[in-house]
């Protein structure tokens, strides 16, 4: 019985580094990840190459802080009398919230040259709801794209 009582004390007095180690670990990563859900967690689940529902044009984004900023990598041109320029930058400004909100920034479309307000919310883990306002002779609608994730950073 004695025996059996101070086996149970090492053992607890072993396993309180290990305890630490296991906390300080999740500390560190929680720090670096944030919390699932948090704005900064959101800026990396959105690292990563998007298609846009067309699949005419890929965009590259990443986060810096609290913002996440978007770059043209691939587009597919069918009116040769405009240009898309690789590496041209079409989200910008792109404040980020928590993910069960929409996050707001600044969207170029790549193709026209027009900016828009952008909003952009997180569905799943490989689905991004993008609508921005679409002014044409005074008149405004919202376009709602899906795009998808190609490849995760």
């Amino acid at each position: 019985m004695l025996f059996g009582i101070l086996v149970s004390q090492v053992n607890e007095i072993h396993m309180i580094p290990v305890l630490a180690f296991v906390i300080i670990v999740s500390l560190l990563v929680v720090s670096q990840v944030g919390v699932p859900g948090s704005a900064h967690h959101l800026g990396w689940k959105l690292s990563g190459i998007w298609a846009n529902e067309a699949d005419t044009l890929q965009i590259m984004m990443h986060h810096s802080a609290a913002s996440v900023s978007g770059y043209v990598v691939s587009a597919e041109v069918k009116d040769f009398s405009r240009r898309v320029i690789i590496g041209s930058k079409v989200i910008g400004d792109l404040k980020l919230k928590p993910s069960w909100t929409w996050s707001e920034g600044k969207y170029v479309d790549p193709f026209s040259q027009q900016e828009y307000q952008v909003s952009i919310k997180l569905v799943r883990n490989d689905l991004l709801k993008v609508k921005y306002l679409v002014t044409s002779n005074g008149e405004g609608a919202f376009k709602e794209e899906e795009w998808r994730l190609v490849n995760p950073l």
